[in-house]
């Protein structure tokens, strides 16, 4: 039916020096685990910088 046409297939086997630690894959229950410790971090982080905002606030409204 002429719908395909073979064209030039070329196979490039370059061979590079791979540096992925096997220390920092991870499994998915890893992966889950540190993606929590992380947005536990900055929930707390963030909270921090609002009570110090609050405490700004309320000592300039004192003042």
């Amino acid at each position: 039916m002429g719908l395909l046409k073979l064209g030039v297939v070329a196979l490039d086997e370059t061979k590079l020096k791979a540096n992925a630690s096997k220390h920092k894959a991870m499994s998915l229950a890893r992966r889950k685990q540190e993606q929590e410790r992380l947005e536990l971090r900055h929930t707390q982080s963030r909270l921090a910088r609002i009570r110090a905002a609050q405490a700004e606030l309320l000592a300039e409204a004192a003042a």
